[in-house]
């Protein structure tokens, strides 16, 4: 049915006999008498013909802007179109299809002047609809075709940027600890699988991006110990994460930044990231702290991924996440929460 409504000719089919329909369920004696059937006929049709004329030939002039010579030309067409349904109308009348005697031709001209006239107004009406939902409609698909472009962009600039620290840690664990290197490389593993297949899909279960932080979080951990103190609350695994969804390479970047920038306070002898998930109802909640830089409060390499991640959160869920950054001298807080609703549920 939506297809048949795209062809313009079924559309104008269609529009002809509504109001044909709707002309004669005015009148329904219309029906009933063949002499006033036909006379409304040839009427509607002239009142049709000034609407069709109006839109193809007057109407281009309002839509190229020449709004006076518009003025002028659709008056004219309206006094043009009253005047032949007004002499139509009286020709019937002389061939005996009604009783002249019933009619003020004074009245009928007006009245048919009146008619073009609301046809005028109707037509104009309907073509600023059109036309006002035809722009929310463009405006709407660029929006959706900028979000789309936007997205493919920020998912560019992360998986190199992602792909290049991994390797850097493992390039760092097998200096220091070699023994261990085995096992890290299965860790990477599962961290590549998910950063090259899962990663392409616009959502996965919560579950599987929380295994991959773990993941991520272990390796990280294991690289920083003399120098760190690193602590993870995880959630633990139940069906309802794997029944939720959430876009994937979001929360790793808060993790990532963490690992990235903490900092040895001075006279301490190690650094500290404790990382705690948390869910209350259908909200996912992250809180992170880790020791900072006293003399780089606001570094600049920490914009590119937070701020990527960000865009993201806005394009994917609007108004349904919170992000408090709170960045002291010695520390760096950072509290996040994210509603996966009915909508995020994956069925």
């Amino acid at each position: 049915m939506v297809r048949l409504l795209e062809n313009k000719w079924i559309r104008e089919l269609l529009f002809f006999s509504l109001l044909f329909i709707f002309m004669v369920l005015n009148d329904r004696e219309g029906l009933i008498n063949p002499h006033e059937f036909r006379d409304g006929f040839f009427v509607f049709f002239m009142l049709y013909l000034h609407i069709q004329f109006q839109r193809f030939l007057i109407l281009p002039f309002f839509v190229a802007g020449r709004y006076f010579l518009y003025g002028v030309m659709a008056i004219f067409t309206v006094f043009l179109f009253g005047t032949a349904a007004y002499f139509i109308d009286s020709w019937l009348s002389t061939v005996g299809w009604y009783d002249e005697a019933i009619i003020n031709h004074q009245q009928l001209y007006l009245y048919y002047v009146l008619c073009c006239l609301i046809c005028l107004i109707i037509l104009l009406f309907v073509f600023f609809i059109i036309g006002y939902y035809s722009q929310q409609r463009k405006e709407i698909n660029n929006q959706i075709l900028m979000k789309d472009m936007e997205l493919n962009l920020l998912r560019s600039q992360l998986n190199p940027h992602f792909l290049f620290n991994s390797l850097n840690n493992l390039y760092g664990i097998s200096l220091e600890k070699p023994a261990e290197v085995p096992e890290k490389i299965m860790h990477m593993s599962r961290i590549m699988r998910y950063q090259l297949e899962l990663s392409k899909k616009k959502y996965v279960s919560l579950q599987e991006d929380l295994d991959f932080i773990t993941d991520y979080v272990a390796i990280e951990a294991d690289r920083v110990s003399e120098r760190c103190e690193v602590t993870m609350t995880a959630i633990a695994a139940t069906p309802v994460l794997q029944q939720y969804e959430i876009a994937p390479m979001i929360l790793i970047s808060f993790v990532e930044n963490a690992f990235k920038h903490y900092h040895i306070p001075p006279g301490a002898g190690k650094g500290y990231i404790h990382i705690n998930f948390s869910m209350e109802q259908s909200r996912l909640m992250l809180h992170i702290c880790n020791s900072a830089n006293e003399d780089n409060v606001n570094p600049n390499s920490t914009q590119v991924g937070i701020a990527n991640t960000k865009k993201r959160l806005m394009i994917l869920y609007p108004r349904k996440y919170q992000i408090t950054i709170d960045h002291q001298v010695l520390s760096y807080e950072l509290n996040f929460s994210l509603e996966l609703g009915k909508s995020d549920l994956l069925l």
